[in-house]
């Protein structure tokens, strides 16, 4: 009896230390590139995770069709789960859409326009899985949300 007493004890010190470690080793401090390890003729589309719980969503600056810049708001990140409140928007304006010119990855870009910041509501959360660096890419950091590979591109996220 004394055995089993002593394994149950030792077990539940074991898991209990692991989900500690676990939960409070991986900060998600910085900016985080999706699916692509390299930065091309612009920024991907990326989280930039503020120390303070402010965050950002920046789309994709290569799609120059896109009016929506950037998505801000607060964040929690708690047992590897993000919740994110969006409070503003940054998007152009106006403008027209024309065919594309210089580095723009997508068909289309506007021209013209003017760019402001609106109130916004929306809300998000999903968790976030932790994977080993890609070969090629291993002094990155790597995350999994939603099956998509996302990239630590800078640890600072004032460095977008």
């Amino acid at each position: 009896m004394t055995r089993f007493l002593t394994a149950i004890a030792l077990c539940t010190i074991l898991f209990s230390s692991f989900a500690q470690t676990e939960d409070t080793s991986f900060q998600i401090v910085g900016i985080w590139q999706e699916d692509l390890p390299m930065i091309a003729s612009g920024w991907s589309t990326n989280y930039q995770f503020f120390e303070d719980g402010r965050v950002n969503y920046n789309h994709n600056q290569m799609d120059c069709g896109d009016s929506i810049i950037t998505e801000s708001g607060t964040y929690t990140f708690k047992k590897r789960v993000v919740k994110i409140k969006f409070d503003s928007m940054t998007l152009i304006s106006g403008g027209t859409l024309q065919k594309s010119t210089g580095s723009c990855g997508s068909e289309y870009e506007i021209v013209g326009g003017e760019i402001t910041t609106q109130k916004y509501r929306a809300k998000t959360k999903f968790r976030i899985t932790q994977a080993a660096p890609l070969d090629d890419y291993d002094y990155l950091d790597r995350i999994i949300i939603q099956e998509v590979n996302w990239f630590r591109m800078a640890h600072n996220p004032e460095d977008y």
